[in-house]
């Protein structure tokens, strides 16, 4: 019988660790970490640090990079055949908004210039004021924007 008890007190502690310990989450510098309670939003916890999960209630829905960011987005005309390249330096501020906007910010963003902007020959002051009001939409600043 004292051999059974021991056995569940240990089983018992190994599930309270598995448990408890799995949850704890770790949040790096220049990273925040979208949590939702129950499937709704519930806080942003930015890094660094660590923070606890309640199990089954809490989950991590998505970890955004803080620091800015670059993307390259090559624009064809498939007409002339020509091909230019957009170097963008962005940096997410609106994390809440990046998250819950669409379901990936940073593809919609590629895919409305790539299919919006009729770049010919050059890039104008008005493609680049559609770009940055598209990036806002999304929670997204651009930082600079470079047409190759």
């Amino acid at each position: 019988m004292p051999d059974q008890l021991a056995l569940a007190f240990i089983v018992i502690a190994f599930l309270i660790f598995l448990i408890v310990g799995l949850n704890f989450k770790i949040a790096r510098e220049h990273e925040a970490h979208v949590v939702e309670r129950i499937g709704q939003f519930y806080k942003i916890v930015k890094g660094p640090g660590i923070f606890f999960n309640i199990p089954l209630l809490d989950r991590v829905v998505q970890v955004v990079p803080l620091k800015p960011l670059e993307k390259n987005i090559k624009l064809e005309n498939h007409e002339t055949g020509v091909a230019h390249n957009l170097h963008l330096r962005y940096q997410i501020k609106d994390i809440k908004l990046f998250v819950y906007s669409t379901l990936d910010a940073e593809k919609s963003l590629k895919d409305y210039i790539s299919n919006n902007l009729s770049i010919e020959n050059q890039f104008t002051k008005t493609d680049e004021n559609l770009i940055q009001d598209y990036a806002e939409i999304l929670g997204i600043e651009i930082l600079e924007m470079l047409y190759k």
